[in-house]
């Protein structure tokens, strides 16, 4: 029904929309006035909300559903892979080289060609890709592709010479290095803490690249439905994005922020606490890992 007589920004009508409230489990019309409900029920119970400056859109033979929420996500992160990286979601390896071999065309000498994404149990082949498949792509640039879960990398030849790992490397702490069970030698599968030696030789994300990636994630998840999202890991500079994103009008979004650990000390020590910021960008917990990823079977399982 109606909670107000004052006339509404927007109204939807003729849909068919899951309020997820048990007392009314569905309705057809809803009002919407200042980016809040202003009224849900039938077309008849919005007639009065709707005035002369009011937008009625008809959605006869349409859903409308809340707002998706995602409690688990790396939106600023991925927003920035997408305008820095390939992306590796590809159902073949031969696919996967395609999309890297682009990047290649348009790179110059010592650039690092980059994809993220990957996922073995999504392609056709259903293996980790290997040094072999990315040597074929180019052997004069370095090569890092991301596993999906974020545990795993595959370089090729010239990016295992850049972290200084070879066939008589130990493994480092917290991390290991594939290798082919036939021969021993390194296979370009790095895991977990074993990426560390790389992360001074890649391209710095800038200030600008975080701002298109948020534009560009934003736009994603809008498009998926996501309204809400729980970045899982936010550093100090994502932050500072995070906050221009809201002042420009670049975050649409409600983000709830988690802070990586290392920034624990600095947020504790200014009398931050979680719930600190407004209902569309807030300060959350803080994000520490202890172990792997299932997906990436880094993870420790008995």
């Amino acid at each position: 029904m109606t909670t107000t007589q004052l006339f509404a920004d927007t109204v939807f009508k003729g849909a068919n929309i899951v309020t997820v409230d048990p007392a009314l489990p569905r309705a057809e019309a809803l009002a919407i006035r200042g980016g809040l409900f202003v009224g849900v029920g039938s077309d008849n119970d919005i007639e009065g909300l709707i005035g002369p400056g009011t937008t009625v859109r008809d959605m006869r033979g349409k859903t409308i559903i809340p707002g998706l929420i995602d409690a688990h996500i790396h939106v600023l992160s991925s927003g920035t892979r997408h305008v820095m990286a390939a992306d590796c979601d590809q159902r073949s390896i031969a696919d996967i080289q395609a999309v890297l071999r682009e990047r290649v065309a348009d790179a110059d000498r010592g650039d690092w060609i980059q994809g993220f994404k990957f996922d073995d149990t999504k392609t056709r082949e259903s293996r980790f890709l290997n040094k072999a498949d990315l040597d074929a792509v180019t052997t004069e640039l370095p090569i890092m592709v991301s596993h999906r879960a974020g545990h795993v990398y595959y370089l090729n030849t010239v990016a295992l010479e850049e972290a200084g790992y070879n066939n008589e490397s130990d493994d480092p702490p917290g991390g290991r290095l594939g290798r082919d069970p036939a021969t021993g030698e390194l296979d370009g599968v790095i895991y977990e803490r074993a990426v560390e030696p790389l992360r001074a030789s890649l391209p710095q994300v800038t200030a600008e690249t975080r701002r298109q990636g948020l534009k560009t994630i934003c736009g994603m998840l809008g498009a998926a439905g996501l309204t809400s999202v729980h970045d899982a890991m936010v550093s100090d500079l994502e932050i500072n994005s995070y906050q221009e994103g809201h002042d420009n009008g670049d975050l649409a979004l409600r983000v709830y922020m988690l802070a990586g650990r290392a920034h624990f000390p600095a947020l504790r020590d200014a009398g931050m606490k979680s719930g600190f910021g407004n209902d569309r960008l807030r300060l959350g917990g803080i994000k520490m890992v202890s172990d792997g990823a299932i997906a990436a079977r880094t993870a420790y399982l008995s």
